[in-house]
């Protein structure tokens, strides 16, 4: 006949399965951590239940053996800290703010990445267009500019030419102390800027009467300005146009605070060429204009219609019309990252992967381009 365990074998027991619920439950938080769905997760709960009962029921058999009531049998099968629906609960409580808070700071870094490394690629392939695209302009405009003389025979008989278009290029221009050779388009909003240096629309154009204004970025899309606090008096800008090749040159450069009088007001009275652009340099709360006179005369040309020039032109803000594009890309966004989540949990991983993945880079590329047209266009 088999003698019946003794108190001290039962407590070895007992011990000895509290180390195997520490155990599993150990192992059960960390798959918990990693991926909730896996079901190995199902499994490990079942035998820490099945390990919970049999401590329960060993701690039952026991209790009335006991002699001192500080024992700690009951507590292993009572303990709360091993209880399966807390814990539960608690590590579903962090993965979730864990997966939100690294998902907004992914999506951060991707935009920090976008700002300063995918804008670059982004202009660097504009300009290379637009200069193909110049060249032919080129080709069909006269280069040398019409001397003085004749061009006041045929005052009355020249017409102002029609505007370009938006984002079209109108000029190439040199920097020789700075190495800066860049195509200059029409415009000057967010998005004309992303080719390159824009023009401000309303201004003269290169080489012409009046102040010439461009402004153009100095931390993003190829930076363009971003050495032009660089620059001293007598260096040479060069300005080419089909209507001839200008040379403007530096008188001075500095800074204007907000509130201070607006250097890039038209102003007939001078020839002259602003180059403006963000200061500092990534917060445009002011602006570094670079002034320099025309050397030599300007084409004569009758005057354009005024236009009026918003704010989103003068490099000190983004464009706001795209906000409800924002709405509307961060939304699908969401939803996108939602239908991901619940497809990972039906479908095998490598699956759901190649399905989403286009799908969700696509659509954050979408939301940055709108977002980066929040920014000031001199950024």
């Amino acid at each position: 006949m088999t003698n019946p365990p003794s108190l001290s074998d039962s407590r070895r027991d007992l011990d000895r399965l509290a180390e195997e619920i520490a155990v599993v439950e150990e192992r059960l938080r960390r798959l918990v951590d990693t991926d909730p769905s896996a079901r190995e997760t199902e499994e490990l709960h079942r035998q820490w239940n099945r390990l919970q009962a049999i401590a329960a029921d060993l701690g039952d058999r026991l209790r009335p053996r006991q002699s001192s009531p500080t024992a700690v049998l009951p507590a292993v099968a009572d303990s709360p800290s091993l209880s399966p629906a807390p814990v539960r609960t608690r590590v579903d409580l962090v993965g979730r703010v864990g997966s939100i808070t690294t998902t907004i700071g992914v999506l951060l870094f991707l935009f920090i990445v976008f700002e300063f490394v995918v804008s670059d690629l982004s202009e660097a392939r504009s300009q290379r267009a637009l200069l193909g695209e110049f060249r032919s302009v080129m080709s069909g405009g006269a280069f040398v500019a019409p001397p003085p003389d004749a061009i006041g025979q045929e005052q009355a008989e020249v017409t102002a030419p029609p505007r370009p278009a938006a984002g079209d290029p109108v000029a190439l221009l040199q920097i020789p102390s700075l190495g800066i050779e860049k195509v200059v388009v029409e415009g000057s909003t967010a998005q004309e800027t992303k080719q390159g240096p824009g023009h401000l629309m309303g201004s003269p154009m290169p080489g012409e009467v009046g102040r010439v204004v461009l402004a153009g970025r100095r931390t993003t899309y190829g930076a363009p300005f971003a050495r032009i606090d660089e620059l001293s008096g007598g260096d040479d800008v060069v300005l080419t146009t089909p209507k001839g090749r200008f040379t403007y040159e530096v008188d001075e450069v500095r800074t204007i605070d907000a509130g201070s009088p607006d250097v890039l007001a038209p102003d007939q009275s001078s020839n002259s060429l602003i180059l403006t652009t963000s200061n500092p340099e990534y917060l445009a709360s002011e602006r570094l204009v670079v002034i320099a006179s025309l050397q030599g005369d300007p084409v004569s040309l009758p005057e354009r219609q005024p236009m009026v020039v918003g704010e989103d032109m003068t490099g000190a803000s983004g464009d706001t019309r795209s906000l409800w594009l924002i709405l509307v890309w961060t939304q699908v966004l969401i939803a996108a990252l939602v239908g991901t989540w619940m497809l990972y949990r039906r479908w095998p991983a490598r699956i759901a992967y190649l399905i989403t993945t286009p799908i969700a880079l696509a659509l954050v590329f979408l939301l940055f381009e709108n977002l980066d047209r929040l920014l000031p266009s001199t950024l």
